[in-house]
């Protein structure tokens, strides 16, 4: 059950015990909706599955971090991603994966977001912590991606999250490209 409570700005709801160990935070964002897997304790789990419908998106392969979904013109709009998972102390680890597959014949697919197990069981891991996952409505109209020293060869254009700076020994830049249409 949704506990007002523990959300006092009405903004966000937190959903108890969601998954065996997990509550869910929910979260409405300008462009879409942020999910947060919140544990208080690891408890031999870095794995969450949900069952999702898309009302007629069509989810692509996943690229670790983000799934883009298409519309009935193959045109992306909207993106799934998981981010960061961050402990209590503020440290972050960028190591968690989505991915998707269908799920059943009704057209419902099973999103499973995978969490740095290493992470999770380090000894100076600081609970409780949130692991933030989101879909945001694209736009035909903006190109973005990001690079990092980790990866060079990584392609991102379909990641709603734009890293800059030093992250995990990696040094990101991101770009981004506006399309503005043709000058008369």
């Amino acid at each position: 059950s949704a506990n007002d409570t523990a959300v006092p700005d009405k903004q966000s709801v937190e959903y108890f015990r969601a998954s065996r160990d997990a509550s869910i935070v929910t979260t409405p964002l300008l462009h879409g909706v942020k999910n947060e897997i919140v544990l208080a304790s690891y408890g031999g789990n870095n794995t969450y599955s949900f069952i999702t419908d898309f009302e007629g998106l069509t989810p692509t392969e996943s690229m670790g971090d983000s799934i883009t979904l298409l519309d009935a013109e193959g045109n992306a709009a909207a993106y799934m991603n998981v981010e960061e998972v961050r402990d209590a102390a503020g440290k972050a680890s960028l190591y968690n994966r989505i991915d998707i597959a269908p799920y059943g014949d009704g057209g419902q697919y099973i999103v499973t977001v995978t969490l740095d197990e290493a992470f999770l069981t380090a000894p100076d891991t600081v609970y409780p912590l949130r692991a933030a996952a989101q879909i945001s409505i694209g736009s035909s109209y903006i190109n973005d991606t990001d690079v990092n020293t980790m990866n060079p060869g990584g392609n991102y254009a379909g990641s709603t999250t734009l890293w800059t700076g030093y992250i995990n020994g990696a040094k990101y830049r991101s770009y981004l490209q506006f399309i503005f249409g043709d000058y008369m």
